[in-house]
């Protein structure tokens, strides 16, 4: 599947053309607002595999942050605002073998840091899921391997276990 750098705003009623991403890519990371949003990692056709690029949107052009995650990675759980981004577990598909990942890096706008607390990464590797939230009151929701029922709640420095989904749930 080939990717596109297309970007596209939406008013409540149309979508409109925006300038456009610098890296083409799927299934990346995505926080923020309209006017202040930010986009990273993702899945890239050319070459195939991850990146570990971000982007920031200002509500009217992308720019190419120096902030750069530590690993390759998409499919993770993304949320918060442009200087307040989490992004945890994803997949390594560059990884030899290809991996789904735990890991919790949070972006304060500039740089990407890894969370330093022992219960900084989520309680398994994951992929798929969904992230909602903010920095210090963040959601990863499902996921897979096996479309998982687990939810895990993060307060800025640790993840807990949540309530469980009725059912397994995967994006």
């Amino acid at each position: 599947m080939a990717h596109t750098t297309n970007s596209e705003t939406y008013d409540g009623t149309t979508w409109t053309e925006v300038s456009n991403i610098s890296t083409a890519r799927g299934k990346m990371g995505a926080a923020g607002t309209q006017t202040a949003g930010v986009i990273y990692g993702g899945y890239v056709s050319t070459p195939v595999g991850n990146t570990n690029v971000t982007e920031e949107y200002d509500g009217s052009s992308w720019t190419t942050s120096p902030g750069t995650l530590y690993e390759d990675i998409a499919q993770m759980a993304a949320f918060g605002t442009l200087t307040t981004a989490v992004m945890a577990g994803g997949y390594n598909y560059k990884a030899s073998p290809p991996k789904a990942r735990a890991v919790t890096q949070e972006y304060n706008g500039t740089t990407w840091a890894s969370n330093p607390s022992p219960s900084g990464d989520l309680g398994s590797a994951n992929y798929d899921m969904s992230g909602a939230g903010t920095q210090t009151a963040g959601l990863s929701i499902g996921g897979n391997p096996g479309a998982k029922t687990t939810t895990e709640e993060y307060n800025g420095t640790a993840w807990t276990a949540g309530g469980a989904l009725l059912a397994g749930k995967a994006v």
